[in-house]
Formats: structure tokens, C-alpha cells, sequence
């Protein structure tokens, strides 16, 4: 199974090191639209930040033959909406992965602020 991971640079070795070692999973890491256009011929599973989607990979995805899943770096699907998706296409997000550190750095920036004031 292809696994094609387009991330940003700053999560990519970590993303890397993780899919890597998935049995009989085989990483395609690309840096760029293009190349993850070209990783689409042979991908299963495509790993990707949300804001990366343009309209020629979206117009890649549906032309991609063996696609059965689309895994999301970030929470929303902004970008994704209008996109029309065979339906064997299953999409997922990181929706809700972060949301115990927000509320704890929420928080923690209301007790800085009343520190302040007091």
C-alpha cells in the first residue's frame, strides 16, 4: 500500500519517521504539487494539510486510480468543500487532536491576564 505524504517541512521528518514504519506500507514523501500529483498513480492513502489543496490537486484526486482515503494534517475542511469526491474516497480529519492543549493554553492565558491586573 503507497502512502503519499505532502506536508510542510516543519512536520515532515516527524510524519515521515511515523508512516515509515507501518508494515506493508510503502512512503512516498513529496515537497511539492507536482510530485504529489505524480505520487497519485500508485497512492492509496494521501497525507496532507488542508491548506495544500488546490484546485489541479483536487482535479488529481478524482483521477486517482487507486485513492480509497484521504487523511488531513489539520481540523477543518474549508478547502475540501465543493470538491467532489468519488465515493469510495473516505476522508479524514485531525478534528478535535488538539483540543485538550487549546483549552489548557486558553486557560492558561486567562491566569497570565488577571495576574496582570492584580
Amino acid at each position: 500500500m503507497d502512502i503519499c505524504l505532502y506536508a510542510p517541512p516543519i512536520s515532515r521528518p516527524h510524519l515521515e519517521k511515523r508512516l515509515s514504519a507501518l508494515q506493508n506500507a510503502s512512503l512516498i514523501s513529496v515537497s511539492n504539487e507536482d510530485d504529489a500529483i505524480s505520487a497519485l498513480a500508485s497512492a492509496v492513502v494521501l497525507v496532507i494539510p488542508q491548506q495544500y489543496t488546490t484546485s489541479s490537486l483536487a482535479a488529481a484526486l478524482n483521477e486517482a486510480p487507486n485513492l480509497r482515503m484521504i487523511q488531513l494534517l489539520t481540523a477543518g475542511l474549508e478547502k475540501l468543500r465543493g470538491v467532489k469526491f468519488p465515493a469510495h474516497i473516505r476522508i479524514s480529519s485531525g478534528s478535535g487532536g488538539l483540543a485538550p492543549i487549546v483549552a489548557e493554553h486558553a486557560v492558561a492565558l486567562l491566569l497570565a491576564l488577571t495576574r496582570r491586573r492584580s
